[in-house]
């Protein structure tokens, strides 16, 4: 099964996608769009940007925990994972992202 890509509406005046891998564990974060089409616009953005090992800056959050934010075409930020205790399970989780993805279903809560 591919994974999730929840579009859902924060704060009654925000949207926002989730990405879900197969096993329900939410592992991405988009950035929050003033707009519902904006949003959906991001979902072609994720799905393309995801393929490109060049779009994921991966960092140490404050906690010492692992992330990475994706990137879209212009270099904007798409998006982040939540973090990660070891750089193995960010790797295994961008290689979940990339393998799902692109065929994942949109589930839309709006």
């Amino acid at each position: 099964m591919p994974g999730i890509i929840t579009l859902r509406s924060v704060n009654n005046d925000l949207y926002q996608l989730q990405f879900k891998v197969r096993s329900g564990e939410s592992i991405f974060l988009s950035e929050a769009r003033a707009t519902r089409e904006q949003a959906r616009q991001d979902v072609d953005a994720l799905r393309h940007a995801v393929l490109e090992d060049g779009r994921y800056a991966v960092y140490r959050d404050r906690r010492d925990r692992f992330q990475f934010t994706l990137l879209g075409d212009s270099g904007e930020p798409l998006g982040s994972s939540v973090p990660f205790l070891s750089p193995e399970d960010l790797g295994k989780a961008i290689a979940e992202l990339k393998r799902c993805a692109p065929q994942a279903v949109l589930e839309d809560l709006t």
